[in-house]
């Protein structure tokens, strides 16, 4: 009989080491995944943190060139003034016309960017009234 127990033994042994080598390799999975989660976790963590500071960088950038461009056109428009001022001779009312560029119409904008001249949509027209 002890060598039935021995067998039934080693049997079981074998059997709890197949288990056991079976757990530790789901185990194992389980580790590498939570790793590459944290991993994963924190590279998304840096890009969002190194997106923020390069929009803090552009938004200061564009203050910056907001402030240049509003710099050099009090500059210009000061220039402007001097230049007209002294164009206009003495005694003579109002001044010469402007050499700015005139705004840009609707149209124009629509099509700098690639868009047809403005169309109204149907719901948009109000109804014609009746006499």
């Amino acid at each position: 009989m002890p060598e039935a127990y021995s067998a039934d033994l080693s049997q079981l042994e074998r059997r709890f080491q197949e288990k056991k080598a079976a757990h530790d390799k789901v185990r194992d999975r389980y580790l590498e995944t939570v790793d590459a989660l944290v991993k994963a976790t924190q590279e998304r963590r840096e890009a969002t943190a190194r997106e923020e500071r390069l929009m803090e960088a552009l938004n200061q950038v564009q203050n910056e060139l907001t402030h240049a461009a509003a710099d050099m056109g009090y500059a210009q428009a000061a220039r402007d003034t001097a230049s007209d001022s002294a164009a206009i001779p003495r005694g003579h009312v109002g001044a010469p016309p402007s050499t700015k560029t005139p705004p840009m119409r609707l149209d124009e904008i629509r099509r700098s960017f690639g868009f047809g001249p403005y169309e109204p949509h149907p719901t948009d027209i109000p109804p014609r009234r009746r006499r």
